[in-house]
């Protein structure tokens, strides 16, 4: 438990936080003895209230069931409302596992959270949808036919500009590939250009 490099916190059957590991020090920035014993109860937690994850938890703790959530964590509003020292209030994605321990009569008698800070990976999708957003703007102009094709040479997504363009339905565009729709002549430098881009040879080519 003091030893494990995922943050843990064990709480009683009443939702008082009774132990917290380093791990749980380190990523919310508060001391085991500013939040151990009755001093933190999650059930009156703020943060997990606006984010509608109470209910759900109570099952964990009524019904002895396993749950996990993703949630932006507000460790300033949390601390506040039941006056508890942070290092800093900020906001930090986490992913949170709770499980029940057992007694021996089979009911709970303690539960147990885990957290994996996951703002990196959330910074990284959030990255990527706004890429995606532009790159569909892009996509969707109408001044310029634009496709996306697969190593095979077939169409897998076409633009209306490109199916004006070529005078096709979508429907019939994406049942053929583009060697089929090029030009004799250009059909062997644009395959030979087209080689070399899949193997890497070059990045771009113009025809």
């Amino acid at each position: 438990f003091l030893q494990s490099t995922v943050s843990t916190q064990i709480l009683d059957k009443d939702g008082w936080c009774q132990k917290i590991n380093p791990k749980l020090s380190e990523l919310f920035g508060v001391k085991p003895e500013d939040i151990e014993g009755k001093v933190y109860n999650i059930f009156q937690d703020k943060a997990l209230e606006e984010a509608g994850i109470l209910p759900e938890l109570s099952t964990v703790f009524h019904q002895g069931k396993k749950i996990e959530w993703e949630i932006l964590f507000d460790i300033g509003l949390a601390s506040e409302a039941q006056n508890i020292k942070v290092a800093e209030k900020k906001k930090v994605w986490f992913h949170n596992w709770a499980f029940p321990l057992f007694n021996a009569q089979g009911k709970v008698s303690h539960v147990i959270i885990q957290h994996a800070d996951i703002s990196a990976k959330k910074a990284e999708e959030m990255t990527l949808a706004e890429s995606e957003k532009r790159m569909r703007g892009y996509f969707n102009t109408p001044l310029y036919g634009i496709a996306i094709a697969s190593p095979g040479k077939n169409w897998v997504e076409v633009n209306d500009a490109l199916c004006i363009m070529l005078g096709y339905t979508r429907e019939e565009i994406l049942q053929m590939t583009w060697v089929e729709m090029t030009y004799p002549d250009d059909i062997v430098p644009d395959v030979a250009r087209f080689s070399r881009l899949m193997s890497g040879e070059i990045t771009t080519y113009i025809l």
